[in-house]
């Protein structure tokens, strides 16, 4: 088994983890890592969440779909006092998931991502929370992409960049994880929501209006040297804690 390098503060989680309102818990899984669980995770999935795993062509995308529902159903169980197989979704117009059912006024928010070999999971209470990471790759289109996603502001970082891809890549990330957050999925144009990398990461400016930008924090996660990944918290002012599964 592949021992991954991970920055230090991701720590073992606790069997039933707290999660007050000023904090944000973000849990992180290796798909190599947990393959030897794909048969137990697969059977806590829902039929509908088994018929869309069993859609990939390719059985390394089948096992990182099993692994990143069932490690969410796993955690949110921990929250919910709720068994893992239990626990019922509902989707928005542009496919976020939410807690359905008896769960829906939990107040439990939460996002997933996965990318390679990682899978990330963002949870909060009573405030919107989006989560993106990508592995760090070749972009020989570059700049093409910037034109499409990235403001004139923007394309002007990544030109003077000494690595356009791995900055391009933390714009992406930066912007997938508000998107993921209002669940509004790709229908907004990304080249309309700004951010600034320096000197911290910042959501300048949301269709132009600065004002919504000033209603989220946005923050970089220092996951691993192959990663970028950027987390989206309704709010000012919360408290992270960080567990590896």
């Amino acid at each position: 088994m592949m021992r991954h390098s991970i920055s230090s503060g991701w720590g073992s989680p606790p069997l039933h983890p707290v999660l007050d309102k000023d904090q944000v818990h973000l849990w992180l899984t290796w798909v190599d890592q947990a393959i030897a669980h794909v048969p137990q995770l697969r059977q806590i999935l829902s039929a509908d969440e088994q018929a869309r795993a069993d859609r990939f062509h390719f059985e390394r995308d089948r096992h990182r779909f099993t692994i990143s529902r069932g490690r969410l159903r796993q955690i949110l169980s921990r929250y919910l006092n709720t068994p893992a197989e239990q626990i019922q979704f509902c989707y928005g117009i542009h496919g976020k998931p939410s807690l359905a059912g008896s769960l829906t006024n939990t107040g439990l928010q939460f996002n997933l991502a996965h990318s390679g070999e990682l899978v990330l999971c963002g949870v909060t209470r009573d405030r919107q929370i989006g989560v993106d990471v990508e592995q760090i790759r070749p972009l020989p289109k570059v700049h093409q992409l910037a034109e499409r996603c990235l403001s004139l502001q923007e394309q002007n970082s990544l030109t003077d960049s000494n690595s356009p891809e791995e900055t391009f890549l933390t714009y992406w990330t930066c912007k997938e994880a508000y998107l993921k957050a209002i669940g509004s999925g790709l229908s907004q144009p990304m080249d309309q929501i700004e951010f600034a990398l320096t000197p911290r990461v910042q959501l300048q400016r949301v269709l132009g209006s600065s004002e919504t930008a000033n209603l989220w924090s946005l923050q970089l996660l220092d996951l691993s040297a192959s990663y970028k990944a950027a987390l989206a918290v309704e709010g000012q002012d919360y408290q992270l804690r960080c567990w590896e599964i």
